[in-house]
């Protein structure tokens, strides 16, 4: 998983594929959930977590991800679900065809926000803020 902040308010997450997945999920949640700054590796996410910073949203980029599980589905929900009890948003990014078709037949299309790619998904984040 590659971090970054894109500006003091994102953070953009690249995913890898199965298995890694699934780490990575859960420690992007950990750290996101953790008020202990010093546990976070030299840089790792600027060591910002989300429950210090109320405008914090998190954009995941796809573009690597060509099956999807239950238990992947299973981490974004906990993931979005500590997000937007802080207010702030999930916005995931260049998922295929078939993975967006998981979303669609299982109703979750209408819980997680998706954007076609990385620009897309930061001018949603960016217009919520305009208007809040």
């Amino acid at each position: 998983m590659r971090t970054e902040n894109d500006c003091q308010d994102t953070i953009l997450v690249r995913l890898s594929a199965l298995p890694e997945m699934l780490d990575e999920l859960d420690s992007l949640t950990a750290r996101l959930s953790s008020s202990a700054l010093s546990s976070l590796p030299k840089g790792s996410l600027n060591s910002k977590t989300v429950s210090e910073d109320p405008a914090c949203d998190v954009v995941v980029d796809f573009s690597n991800v060509e099956i999807i599980t239950t238990p992947v589905i299973a981490r974004l929900m906990a993931l979005r679900k500590l997000l937007v009890d802080c207010g702030r948003r999930l916005v995931l990014h260049s998922a295929a065809r078939q993975i967006k078709g998981v979303f669609t037949t299982t109703g979750l299309d209408q819980i997680f926000e998706f954007a076609d790619d990385k620009p897309a998904a930061l001018a949603r984040v960016r217009r919520s803020h305009s208007r809040g």
